[in-house]
């Protein structure tokens, strides 16, 4: 704080009227808010290994290492055969909203 003080001595007034706890990091619950990100995940992965989860343990192991590296595999050369700014996903999910976009008409409202 005596830096931030030094240098910009408003922003320093500002930061002191505001409760620590809506600005320190020290206070910021690491608690995630949603789960969904970590459901998705987990049902991937549960769909990818479906077949292997009936094998033996070490053979289910080997399963699934192998279907981890082909995937990397495979990944890494759909991203060689694109030299663009956006993935191939991105860049259809971008022409769907502008041909969205083509039929939509701004009008006055008075």
């Amino acid at each position: 704080m005596q830096k931030m003080k030094e240098i910009d001595a408003a922003a320093h007034q500002w930061l002191e009227q505001m409760a620590p706890n809506t600005w320190v990091r020290a206070f910021f619950s690491t608690f995630p808010k949603c789960d969904v990100l970590l459901n998705n995940n987990c049902e991937v992965f549960n769909k990818d290994i479906l077949e292997a989860r009936e094998l033996p343990i070490l053979s289910m192991l080997e399963r699934i290492k192998n279907q981890i590296m082909t995937r990397h595999y495979d990944k890494q050369k759909e991203a060689e055969n694109f030299a663009r700014t956006f993935c191939p996903k991105t860049r259809n999910f971008f022409f769907k909203n502008v041909e969205f976009a083509n039929i939509c008409y701004a009008t006055p409202a008075g």
